[in-house]
C-alpha cells in the first residue's frame, strides 16, 4: 500500500421497495414504506470530485478518520467501520490487513483446575494460558 491513503467510499440509491409502489403518484418517495436504499461501496486510493458530490460516507482507512458522512455526523469511525466491514469482509480485509490493523481483538483465555494429561506426543500443562485471534 506503499505512502497512499485508501478510501472506503459507499454510495446509497434509494428506489421503490417493491413492484406495487405506484411511482406515477404524485408524493410516492416521502413515504418511507414505498421505499428502501441499496448501498454500494468502493475502495479508491484517490477521491474524485463526483465522488464527494455523490457518496454519503467516505472514511479514511489509511488515517482511521471520517472523510464525511451525510447520514449522520455523531458516527465515529470504529461504528461506520464494524459496519461496513461486517458485510463486506470479503472485499475490505485483504486492504485492512495491508494497512496492518485488525477488528477481531486478541484474546486470552486462562485455564483453570486442567489435569496434566499425557497423550502421545502432547503434554497439557495445569493453568497453561492459550492465545487465540
Amino acid at each position: 500500500m506503499s505512502n497512499k491513503k485508501m478510501y472506503l467510499i459507499a454510495y446509497y440509491y434509494m428506489r421503490p421497495k417493491h413492484q406495487r409502489v405506484r411511482t406515477n403518484v404524485s408524493g410516492w418517495i416521502k413515504d418511507k414504506d414505498n421505499v428502501t436504499w441499496d448501498e454500494q461501496i468502493a475502495l479508491s486510493t484517490k477521491l474524485k470530485d463526483r465522488d464527494i458530490s455523490s457518496a454519503k460516507v467516505i472514511l479514511n482507512l489509511t488515517e482511521k478518520k471520517v472523510f464525511m458522512n451525510s447520514w449522520t455526523g455523531d458516527r465515529d469511525f470504529d461504528s461506520l467501520f464494524d459496519h461496513y466491514y461486517k458485510h463486506y469482509k470479503k472485499d475490505l480485509h485483504p486492504v485492512v490487513e495491508q494497512l496492518g490493523y485488525f477488528t477481531d481483538p486478541i484474546t486470552e483465555i486462562v485455564t483453570e483446575e486442567i489435569r496434566v494429561v499425557e497423550t502421545p506426543g502432547t503434554l497439557i500443562k495445569q493453568n497453561e494460558t492459550i492465545s487465540t485471534q
